[in-house]
């Protein structure tokens, strides 16, 4: 099962010392570069939640796959532990494609450019301004077809594959067209919204994964296409 919803915690259960287990379940680690970013979003989330039940513990459950130990490694900043579903400790797998700092961050220029490939490819986009209004298309029609299956509360479901991909392509789109860079996502907001700053003199600050977010949570009144406008113009 794939990290569907990226402000939850999957599963919470009582440790036998009286500590609570917070656990994230991970089936595949392919495509790596959306694993990493799921899982580095959703610790965010898990360890405050956490932090509410204390003592508490970290885990993320590889259900099937080994993940690379270069990512155990990295992500033992984030939690506690990395097991199989048989709660062996994982040390050993394949090699790992995507990289950490020396300061132990995930590379995240890399991760993002990544995903926004991945998006590309499976949508035949071009990179381009003008192709951000096919992907509001796409959006669209993700959040007509969630918004016909709302939960009994007309709640709708967010895709948190969805909005790390298509966030990431938006974003890479105007890194190209205007500039910039990445900054690390903000641990106070517990959500999956990587920001660029756009344009150092202006100092604009662009949070392209959470406007798609609120598309799909909220519908085309947050349309993509026009925020890259709206820096256009400011810059």
């Amino acid at each position: 099962m794939a990290i569907w919803d990226l402000s939850t915690v999957d599963i919470v259960s009582a440790a036998p010392d009286g500590s609570t287990r917070l656990l994230a379940v991970v089936t595949t680690w392919e495509p790596e570069a959306l694993r990493l970013a799921q899982l580095a979003f959703k610790m965010l989330t898990m360890r405050a939640y956490g932090e509410t039940t204390s003592p508490y513990r970290i885990e993320v459950v590889s259900y099937q796959d080994e993940p690379p130990p270069e990512s155990v490694v990295g992500l033992a900043r984030l939690v506690d532990a990395v097991v199989t579903h048989e709660q062996a400790q994982i040390t050993t797998g394949r090699p790992a494609s995507i990289g950490f700092t020396d300061d132990g961050e995930l590379d995240w220029a890399t991760v993002h450019a990544a995903n926004a490939a991945q998006f590309a490819e499976q949508h035949g986009l071009p990179g381009t301004l003008e192709s951000l209004r096919e992907l509001d298309d796409l959006l669209a029609d993700a959040y007509a077809t969630a918004a016909a299956d709302r939960d009994e509360d007309g709640d709708i479901a967010v895709d948190g594959n969805l909005v790390i991909l298509a966030g990431s392509y938006a974003s890479e789109v105007m890194l190209a067209a205007f500039g910039g860079q990445w900054v690390p996502p903000d641990p106070a907001t517990h959500l999956p919204d990587f920001r660029i700053s756009v344009g150092s003199a202006r100092n604009l600050t662009v949070g392209a994964l959470g406007k798609v977010r609120k598309f799909l949570r909220d519908g085309p009144a947050d349309a993509v296409h026009p925020l890259a406008q709206v820096v256009a113009e400011r810059l």
